[in-house]
């Protein structure tokens, strides 16, 4: 049986050592491209779907607190509320940078179809909001009014636990990846110091 030799020759040991070199350093610059995706990016993406939740809560709790006529809660807050949630799910489609460093970078082509659907239901629940602002009478808890709102804030919410499992499930590939490369480059480093 024929085998194949490799030449002992000093140049191709050389030559061997620096390609093996040069593989095993471009995995380690891919595993620490890897790491830092996830941290920097993702992050801040799953901050942001949280900022949104809370910011929504926020402004139902304070929506339903002035309707049942409390009224040491003023309507502003609310609104400002709205608006600081409408800012977050803009920052998932579309980005966001300030002079800090602080960034949130926007959400893959593949997460806009959800994205848009959060939009159209805080949307719906923006309008829902003023509408029983503006007839307090007829808005209280228990009423019609009150029962598509809930619907609304409801599914709004699920949309939005939505987006975030999708994001959870695309660090988990990531994450995946990142292991199959740690494995490769500690395969490929014993294979080479033996």
């Amino acid at each position: 049986m024929n085998s194949i030799k490799l030449p002992s020759t000093p140049i191709f040991k050389s030559l061997l050592s620096f390609t093996a070199g040069l593989i095993f350093t471009f995995m380690m610059v891919v595993s620490f491209s890897l790491s830092e995706s996830t941290f920097e990016k993702h992050v801040p993406q799953v901050d942001t779907i949280m900022e949104t939740k809370i910011e929504l809560y926020n402004a139902h709790l304070w929506l339903e607190e002035i309707l049942s006529g409390d009224e040491t809660e003023k309507i502003h807050n609310v609104w400002s509320h709205f608006n600081t949630g409408k800012k977050y799910i803009n920052f998932l489609l579309h980005g966001y940078g300030n002079v800090d460093g602080n960034v949130v970078l926007p959400l893959s082509p593949a997460f806009k179809p959800n994205i848009i659907e959060v939009y159209t239901y805080f949307h719906r629940l923006e309008a829902l909001s003023k509408k029983r602002f503006e007839n307090l009478r007829h808005s209280s808890a228990g009423t019609y009014d009150d029962e598509i709102y809930d619907d609304v804030f409801n599914t709004f919410i699920i949309k939005l636990d939505h987006l975030e499992k999708q994001l959870f499930e695309e660090i988990r590939k990531e994450h995946a990846a990142f292991k199959m490369l740690g494995l490769s480059l500690f395969s490929f480093g014993l294979f080479f110091s033996g």
